[in-house]
């Protein structure tokens, strides 16, 4: 049995903007269990909530051979969660990691031991058992028993082969559960393998989420961080990592709910550790965002691994086809490992937007730092935190991150691990509420001259509440300052300030207060009369409090604290009774003008542009003038000094008054038109133009538009696999199939991101195609793509189909291979020549208002031969084996065979015999008489008579 031990710590921390930090950081607590642990126990190494039971799951994967799993209260009161690993009949019982991660949902946990590891058959086939690292998983509904999650089966295992390495399976170094209660376990050892349990409380074999294309490539860690979110389709997708890809490069792999790879977010950099944290956030109205944590990323040689965050957006808030680079959020201490864990907070401030919590676990010498970040920073330059939480005296905080929901004021609490000191945190969150400043002042314009005048000045504050808490204590204190001496308020001080303070209890959405001004209307033609300076803050803020009350709430980061402007009067001549100004706008541009209201931009030709606009007076001075403008179509990075932005609108103000004739200069506003694909036809640039600021009936209407031309520098090219010509007959071609393919290649050669392309694949003899058996694949660089192929309601002789081959980035190649099947049967006999002609050709769909198109074709060369081929090789056999017994028989006869072949060879010896003697004796008598010579021939005469045979 456990018991808890709570400490209270109040923690000196670092600040740097002026609004709060959504957490309490004076009553922070920190948690660890009463028994003492080895000090390298990694108490803390994964944490999980559960809310249904107000649970959490704390690990301590080294805390003993096998490791260990608590639970813990929300009165810190702890236990030992057992799982009965001791009575497995298991080879070995050292360091299974129980606990490398736990999770949790309302209505289950799960956690694993990734390191349990047993002697197993290394394949379905074999019979010797091998030692394989196998990892083990349990899950436990509410209110039920554990029970362990079926492994791979063997037979998955077996298509990895019967290497040692094949055989580290060890799921469970990283788990995640999706919103359909699906549990998706990783194992990132070598290679890596993802697993997924569609119903993880059954006992179902689970199923893989492999990269089985070619075009794939990893070798390392796949399955290293693991998300789910809808990025860019209406359904939820998985996002799986692999930080070291097949190079050293990290890769993040995008799969839908067949487990298809459907899109790879690839980087440059080597070693960076790119994917080591993955964490899916809204920060657009309809898409999943995603951050990526690099932790070992360094920019230079004296920030080694201090680690980056890369943010990547939808392409489009509506119809968004992939995910875009946008920011890299860079660490400035080395070796901190910033982005090594990443956490979505929610929306902690109503704002639409989800905030962040980023560590760097090693920061500082490894004690470890946890940074805040709001949704609009992480959209917005500068990125900023908001609150830098950095305890004494501990070491990794921040190593494992998981929100705590908190029910009394709706936001999300915040549980950090600190495994190296064997702790665990817990802060408070606070709710936040919106606050907004207005002003109403009359127009000074009609006023005479040489007068005092005595007006109400009107100060409105516009309130925005969170759903909870239901009660709020919060006071915001208003201060109002005139700052020109022709001005001065009845109720202000000698310096000119006024304050008062409006209390939030009662939640009104707006607190108005009228103030008296007195102002002296000097004798000119124009004069400055009135500046005011109004200011709100929050008073007691509840971050001055040691203890935590969720009644008290933060202003969030959308509220209008500060109000400046300047009011001026004139009489406009003695016969006008109002000042008509005539602002009229032109606007210019780096990008190409065409006439005076439109520009022309080739998309992917730069990465920004810029355009600046300019209002002339040509009418009445112009003394409270502005201008409202409105970009659609692409981003705006940076916006003029003089401007501020309100939501989607940048309200402008010139500092001075206008004279009939002045001209006002508004700076450039830069575009980011390196995000601008094949989709976007347009930006336009809307300026509405108010002759009195705020008088909508005044307003004057202008658009500007840039037309956006992609360049379609496509190229197709395509080859026949393996030649194209086969010879062949058509008794073969309806007995056997032919295979043959058409591979065609498509290349970017231009500068234009395309995006959402499609390719029509064209079949003519359609009826000499077998297309069950026949495959469309698309290969781009991130996976492969598989083109529905189904027998078709089109003619005999043409079908057609859609493979939607997605984007094309400059310089990117597509291959579409056509796997082509002849229908056996389908061919008519003839006695002539016959060459059948299967073609194909792709067309791409919506590129430049036209299709791009190429052929392919293999000509089938068919001869019908006038006796059956089988006819023909049945006599040729018959043939030889009649030869074969006529041979045969011949031979037993003994035809042309010698006789008396033993007698022949005996005479043979004789002659050869007398031969070397008659030699002997004509050498011996060659000085003797030629008589002797004579009767020695007729000897051999009369010899040579009676043996005529020799």
């Amino acid at each position: 049995m456990y018991r808890k031990m709570m400490k209270l710590n109040i923690i000196l921390l670092a600040t740097i903007s002026m609004v709060h930090s959504f957490y309490h950081i004076p009553s922070m607590k920190q948690f660890s269990p009463q028994i003492p642990l080895k000090e390298d126990a990694l108490f803390g190494y994964s944490i999980a909530y559960q809310a249904s039971t107000k649970r959490w799951f704390i690990s301590a994967p080294r805390a003993d051979h096998i490791g260990k799993v608590f639970t813990m209260d929300e009165n810190g009161n702890m236990t030992k969660i057992s799982f009965d690993i001791e009575n497995l009949n298991i080879s070995a019982k050292h360091n299974l990691w129980l606990g490398a991660t736990v999770r949790a949902t309302n209505a289950f946990f799960v956690t694993c031991a990734p390191r349990y590891w047993e002697m197993k058959f290394p394949s379905w086939k074999d019979k010797e058992r091998s030692m394989a690292i196998l990892g083990i998983c349990f899950v436990q509904a509410v209110n039920a028993d554990k029970h362990m999650l079926k492994s791979v089966h063997k037979r998955d295992r077996a298509t990895f082969g019967n290497k040692f390495e094949y055989r580290m399976d060890s799921f469970g170094w990283e788990i995640q559960i999706d919103k359909e209660m699906e549990v998706i376990l990783a194992s990132p050892i070598q290679r890596g393998q993802v697993s997924i349990y569609q119903h993880p409380l059954s006992a179902d074999n689970p199923k893989l989420i492999s990269k089985t294309q070619p075009r794939d490539a990893v070798d390392h860690n796949y399955g290293y961080s693991i998300t789910t979110g809808r990025f860019f389709t209406n359904e939820s997708l998985f996002a799986i990592s692999s930080t070291f890809g097949d190079i050293g490069i990290g890769k993040v792999f995008f799969f839908n709910k067949k487990y298809t790879n459907i899109q790879t977010i690839i980087n440059d950099q080597v070693g960076i550790m790119f994917g080591a944290a993955l964490c899916a956030l809204r920060l657009n109205v309809n898409h999943d965002s995603l951050l990526i944590g690099a932790p070992t990323y360094a920019e230079n040689i004296d920030s080694n691994d201090s680690g980056a965050v890369y943010v990547y957006v939808p392409d489009s808030d509506y119809n968004a086809n992939r995910l875009v680079f946008k920011k890299i959020i860079k660490a400035t201490e080395p070796g901190g490992y910033f982005g090594n864990s990443i956490l979505n907070l929610g929306d902690m401030d109503g704002d639409g937007k989800d905030e962040v919590a980023i560590a760097a676990p090693y920061e500082d010498n490894g004690a470890g730092t946890v940074y805040i970040y709001s949704g609009h920073s992480l959209l917005n330059q500068p990125t900023t935190y908001r609150v830098r939480i950095k305890p004494e005296g501990f070491r990794s905080f921040g190593f494992s991150l998981t929100p705590v929901e908190n029910q009394e004021n709706g936001c999300n609490d915040l549980s950090i691990g600190a495994p190296y000191s064997n702790s665990v945190f817990l802060l408070h969150c606070m709710a936040s509420v919106t606050v907004q400043l207005r002003a109403i002042l009359p127009s000074f314009q009609f006023a005479h001259v040489d007068k005092l005048e005595n007006f109400d000045m009107e100060v409105c504050l516009d309130v925005t509440y969170p759903e909870r808490p239901k009660e709020i204590d919060a006071a915001v204190e208003i201060k109002i300052e005139l700052s020109t001496i022709y001005s001065k308020l009845k109720e202000g001080t000698d310096n000119g300030i006024f304050s008062y303070v409006v209390a939030l209890n009662n939640k009104k959405p707006v607190y108005c207060r009228k103030l008296g001004v007195q102002v002296k209307i000097p004798k000119s033609e124009f004069f400055q009369v009135i500046e005011y300076n109004i200011t709100a803050a929050l008073l007691n803020s509840p971050e001055e409090y040691a203890n935590y009350d969720p009644t008290r709430v933060l202003l969030s980061e959308r509220s209008r604290l500060s109000l400046r402007g300047k009011e001026s009067v004139s009489t406009c001549g003695a016969a006008k009774s109002v000042c008509v100004p005539n602002l009229v706008p032109s606007v210019t541009s780096s990008m190409k003008s065409l006439n005076s209201s439109t520009f022309e931009y080739w998309l992917g030709s730069s990465e920004r542009e810029n355009f600046a606009i300019s209002l002339q007076n040509k009418g009445d001075p112009a003394y409270s003038s502005c201008t409202h403008i409105q970009i659609e179509g692409a981003n705006v990075l940076t916006h003029p000094r003089s401007c501020s932005k309100d939501d989607t609108i940048f309200i402008c103000k010139p500092r001075l008054p206008l004279r009939n004739g002045d001209i006002w200069n508004i700076e450039d506003f830069v575009l980011e038109t390196g995000l601008l694909n094949s989709k976007d036809k347009y930006i336009k640039i809307i300026n509405e133009v108010y002759s009195h600021c705020g008088n909508a009936s005044e307003k004057q209407y202008y658009e500007n538009t840039v037309m956006l031309y992609p360049d379609s520098n496509i190229q197709l090219n395509g080859v026949t696999n393996p030649n194209d010509m086969i010879n062949t007959t058509v008794d073969e071609l309806n007995t056997i199939e032919k295979k043959f393919e058409h591979v065609y290649t498509i290349t970017n050669r231009g500068k234009t991101n395309w995006v959402g392309m499609q390719s029509e694949i064209v079949f003519n003899n359609s009826f000499y195609i077998d297309f069950l058996n026949t495959t469309i694949y698309a290969y781009p660089e991130w996976g492969a793509i598989e083109c529905p192929v189904s027998e078709g309601s089109n003619s005999k002789y043409e079908n057609k189909f859609i493979c939607n081959i997605g984007d094309m980035r400059p310089n990117q190649k597509i291959t579409i291979y056509i796997s082509i099947v002849t229908k056996i049967g389908s061919f008519e006999e003839s006695n002539d020549v016959k060459n059948i002609s299967i073609s194909t050709a792709i067309h791409l769909i919506d590129v430049q208002s036209s299709w791009l198109s190429i052929g392919l074709e293999t000509i089938l060369l068919c001869q019908t031969p006038s006796v059956a081929l089988w006819i023909i090789i049945l006599a040729v056999v018959f043939s030889l084996i009649l030869l074969g017994i006529i041979a045969y028989v011949l031979y037993k006869c003994g035809f042309l065979r010698r006789k008396k072949k033993g007698e022949l060879k005996i005479l043979k010896k004789e002659y050869h015999r007398r031969s070397m003697l008659r030699q002997s004796m004509r050498a011996s008598r060659m000085n003797a008489g030629d008589n002797d010579i004579l009767m020695h021939h007729e000897e051999n005469d009369q010899e040579n008579k009676e043996h005529p045979q020799i």
